[in-house]
């Protein structure tokens, strides 16, 4: 990659770079992206609906911190919410 004298890329001119809306609009207008959000929006139903018809008769084998910390984010919605963070940034 060549630079000039002040440091650019080779053709790079300030004035011919996108705006912001386009970039967003070019971001929203792909495929990966929009599964990507999709999955953020569906992935708390779905540990919702593992909470509602997951065992609660007491029998986990082995209850960790991790089950514990399970336990806690039935008890309000931001505990819900920073459960779901900490187990989809798990993947």
């Amino acid at each position: 990659m060549m630079t000039t004298v002040d440091g650019s890329a080779t053709g790079y001119r300030p004035t011919r770079t996108l705006s912001v809306r386009t970039e967003l609009r070019r971001q929203a207008s792909r495929r990966r992206t929009q599964l990507t959000l999709g999955f953020m929006v569906v992935l708390p139903l779905i540990i919702l609906l593992a909470f509602e018809f997951g065992s609660d008769s007491g029998e986990r084998r082995g209850r960790n911190q991790f089950a514990a910390l399970a336990d806690i984010a039935t008890a309000g919605g931001l505990n819900f919410a920073l459960f779901t963070l900490l187990v989809s940034s798990s993947f």
